[in-house]
């Protein structure tokens, strides 16, 4: 039988207090907090699906992003870092490898999620291109 491996990382959060090892933990008041995080996200989810990136400002935008990098950390502060130092949505997807990870708990899953849609707006402008009269 498998280990339920949900299990094991709940065990190890709490024997660590962290969430991923080497990275500093949310603070935790209560399993309401949790609620509300949880709530958080959905909500967030429901108003891009119907406003599109126009209903969302750009933090919130990073957050949906990042939420997909990482599943049980809060992503609001993250988001509000790389805006702090970058300036703009566009400007922190375009921003080198490098100097993402200089945010503090930045790691390669953040940069390869963001760099990804970095390449799927260079990609689809490409294409656009291709059938855009001159």
């Amino acid at each position: 039988m498998k280990p339920d491996r949900v299990t094991k990382d709940a065990k190890d959060q709490e024997a660590t207090g962290k969430d991923e090892p080497g990275l500093p933990s949310p603070k935790r008041s209560s399993g309401f907090a949790q609620a509300g995080h949880a709530g958080h996200r959905q909500r967030l989810k429901a108003r891009f699906l119907k406003g599109g990136a126009e209903a969302l400002p750009d933090y919130e935008m990073l957050e949906l992003l990042l939420f997909q990098a990482l599943p049980r950390r809060d992503t609001k502060r993250l988001a509000k870092a790389l805006l702090k130092r970058f300036g703009s949505f566009p400007e922190v997807i375009s921003a080198e490898p490098g100097a993402l990870k200089e945010i503090d708990s930045i790691g390669d899953g953040d940069v390869v999620t963001l760099k990804t849609v970095q390449a799927a707006a260079v990609a689809i402008l490409g294409v656009q291109g291709l059938h855009s009269p001159l």
